[in-house]
């Protein structure tokens, strides 16, 4: 075989081995695109202001749930309680027993507790995968008056450093998906 021969064929197979490794590239960028989309869909929820301009009931008390989390985080308390109590009320399997937790939280802050023992049992019956260790560490808190154990999930308090722990689900609990 002639060397100018030779070198052609090494450079066609070079360029075949550059055309196969941008197909394959670029199916696995494609690929990667479409799972993160339906990954998307499937995993998040609508921020806050996107679920309050939804007109779908089925948001609805999961909608009330942010807004007394963000009342909260701004201690709007009152304004917290109102909207968790509408999160409550409106019975949902999946994000009333949040709700009690977050609003036991609260009520056990202004020293309701009576109220928010009550809260925290309805939640425990609930069954609710995220909410019912969280009701269990908030009863623990209420009975024993020590800080939450720490198996449980908790957030500190943002509005100053001084106030102790709260024990309430975590942000990830009303953005969750919905298959908890």
């Amino acid at each position: 075989m002639a060397p100018a021969q030779q070198m052609t064929d090494n450079s066609d197979r070079t360029l075949q081995w550059v055309l196969l490794a941008a197909a394959v590239l670029g199916a696995l960028a494609i690929l990667a695109v479409a799972s993160d989309v339906l990954a998307r869909r499937r995993w998040r929820q609508p921020p806050l202001e996107t679920a309050l301009a939804t007109s779908d009931p089925e948001e609805l008390p999961r909608v009330a749930g942010l807004l007394g989390e963000r009342f909260a985080q701004q201690d709007r308390t009152d304004a917290a309680e109102h909207a968790y109590r509408a999160a409550i009320g409106a019975g949902d399997e999946r994000w009333s027993p949040v709700a009690q937790v977050a609003l036991a939280d609260l009520l056990s802050d202004r020293g309701e507790r009576s109220e928010a023992k009550t809260l925290l049992e309805s939640a425990i019956t609930s069954g609710h995968p995220r909410a019912v260790p969280a009701a269990q560490a908030g009863l623990d808190q209420l009975r024993t008056g020590n800080s939450p154990t720490p198996e449980y999930e908790t957030l500190e308090a943002t509005a100053s450093a001084s106030r102790r722990t709260r024990v309430v689900p975590s942000r990830r609990v009303w953005s969750a998906s919905t298959s908890s």
